[in-house]
């Protein structure tokens, strides 16, 4: 199952591990789609590969238990057609986190992805690039105007 990870030096400690780690930073809602995100993320992956999905995303008060609640239940959907413990892990970030805590989250991550479908910029991709980290993204909308396949993955 997903697990929530709170901003912590535990789990920035963690981030050193030997996880290859897939992060993406959104706010929660349909336009983003982050459940194409962990769909293919979850159907590309098993806990075999090393690979951990960090999503940093909150709601406000008392609602940040949402989004584990709706990745367990696409997870579950996953487990269907194979076993759950099978299924790679997924850690979301629910704090807000302080600019030094953001950088570092950016700078322990290895490749910054997004299924975002309409954005004026897409801020998150171009700080993740402007970290030296590689980015996969919709080839649509805002990063299409900086991104293409000498700089990432569109």
């Amino acid at each position: 199952m997903a697990s929530t990870k709170a901003s912590s030096s535990a789990f920035f400690f963690f981030l050193c591990s030997i996880f290859f780690k897939f992060f993406s930073i959104f706010a929660w809602n349909s336009r983003n789609d982050h459940d194409t995100l962990i769909q293919a993320y979850l159907r590309a992956f098993s806990s075999k590969d090393g690979v951990c999905l960090i999503l940093k995303s909150s709601l406000k008060a008392n609602k940040d238990r949402y989004i584990e609640l709706k990745i367990n239940d696409i997870m579950n959907q996953e487990s269907k057609s194979r076993n759950l413990k099978e299924l790679p892990a997924i850690h979301v970030v629910n704090a807000t986190l302080n600019i030094y805590e953001l950088v570092e989250l950016y700078k322990k991550c290895d490749v910054y992805v997004s299924a975002s479908h309409g954005e004026g910029f897409e801020r998150p991709v171009f700080e993740a690039m402007a970290y030296g980290m590689p980015a996969i993204v919709a080839n649509w909308s805002a990063p299409s105007d900086f991104i293409n396949t000498s700089n990432g993955y569109p």
